[in-house]
């Protein structure tokens, strides 16, 4: 363990890295920085921060906080090295989350902040392989037990925004529809009937760019909905439930 000083000089080294990380096109993380052997000078400055931020929970919240600030400006979006060092940034997080799960606020408002970023003088394909990045980390965080906060938050911007177009409404579904099997949560039912009953994912997913893997994925879920409302899986459901399941039904052609 290390005592006052010796977590002060960490941290002041975890801001010494943020701060050179930033004036960089791009740099190298890994996901268990304590597997590479050799000294430390042997690694590349991300690598040094990802080991500095799975050892030291302090940092890794300093590293936290440092990602959701620099990304969320207008001159980052628009600086020359916003294609290449996106990627790594998000990567960051996504280690940093991995070992520290409190730092899942700080990892939402990365990958939603990417979600907004717009430059007309990037390509269209690389801002969407960016925000598609910016969709799996997402991903990510709803594995880790956090899928009700993610698809509320998710709802609300496909109500309130044109941020995202069809194509990555329709990524987002169908890697959600990957990872989720019933039977679900009450809170995570709620929140994914929401997000599917909003009028961009509804229209996004019903068409023929849906893929037929992801439309063999949600019919099940459908069916299953079905099932559940009907009270033949041995769940009572509130009328208000009751009611939230059928409309989505109806919505997507399952109506009784």
């Amino acid at each position: 363990e290390l005592d006052e000083v010796g977590l002060t000089r960490m941290i002041s080294e975890g801001s010494r890295l943020c701060e050179q990380l930033e004036n960089m096109v791009s740099f190298i993380v890994t996901a268990d920085p304590n597997r590479k052997k050799g000294p430390a000078a042997a690694l590349n400055p991300g690598e040094q921060l990802c080991a500095l931020a799975v050892k030291y929970a302090p940092v890794s919240r300093g590293v936290a906080m440092w990602a959701r600030e620099i990304t969320k400006g207008g001159e980052f979006v628009h600086s020359a090295s916003y294609p290449t060092i996106s990627p790594s940034i998000m990567s960051l997080v996504r280690v940093v989350f991995l070992h520290h799960p409190f730092t899942r606020d700080d990892t939402c408002e990365v990958g939603f902040g990417f979600l907004k970023h717009n430059n007309s003088e990037i390509a269209y394909q690389t801002m969407t392989h960016i925000k598609e990045q910016s969709l799996r980390l997402l991903l990510f965080v709803c594995v880790r037990g956090e899928a009700p906060a993610v698809l509320g938050r998710m709802t609300h911007l496909l109500k309130d925004s044109s941020s995202l177009d069809a194509s990555l409404v329709r990524y987002f579904v169908s890697g959600l529809l990957e990872v989720a099997t019933p039977p679900f949560s009450f809170p995570f039912t709620r929140s994914f009937i929401a997000l599917l009953k909003t009028p961009l994912c509804a229209d996004a997913i019903r068409t023929t760019y849906f893929d037929e893997a992801s439309k063999k994925r949600l019919n099940s879920i459908l069916k299953y909905l079905k099932t559940l409302a009907g009270g033949k899986l041995g769940q009572e459901l509130v009328s208000e439930d009751v009611s939230l399941i059928k409309s989505l039904l109806a919505l997507y052609g399952f109506e009784d």
